[in-house]
């Protein structure tokens, strides 16, 4: 598969995961929009993650692991999803507790 061919399936997955978010980050990509997008400098994968966190916390009233992040965003690794966290972390709109499982408190909504 191509580049352009495996851009376009990871594209189209995640408008049809989440649509409203991935579809106004996409647009304006394609706009020329510089690669943050959202207040806060958020990439759409990393907006990606907080939306997943934000529902899963709202359902099951504890934070997802990161096999589940992993997993329900089609990720590779638990590293990446690691990466994505700290991404997110840095930026303020979550915290976590050192050395805890699902300690992953959301601070700040994104836009």
């Amino acid at each position: 598969m191509t580049g352009a061919a495996a851009f376009d399936e990871v594209r189209v997955r995640a408008l049809l995961q989440y649509p409203d978010d991935v579809r106004e980050a996409y647009r304006r990509l394609e706009a020329g929009a510089a690669l943050d997008v959202r207040r806060g400098g958020l990439t759409p994968q990393q907006l990606r993650v907080f939306r997943f966190i934000e529902r899963h916390v709202a359902a099951h009233g504890t934070s997802p692991s990161f096999l589940e992040m992993r997993d329900a965003l089609d990720l590779r690794t638990k590293s990446s999803v690691h990466r994505l966290v700290e991404a997110l972390e840095e930026r303020g709109f979550i915290r976590r507790q050192s050395r805890r499982a699902r300690s992953i408190e959301i601070v700040a909504r994104a836009a």
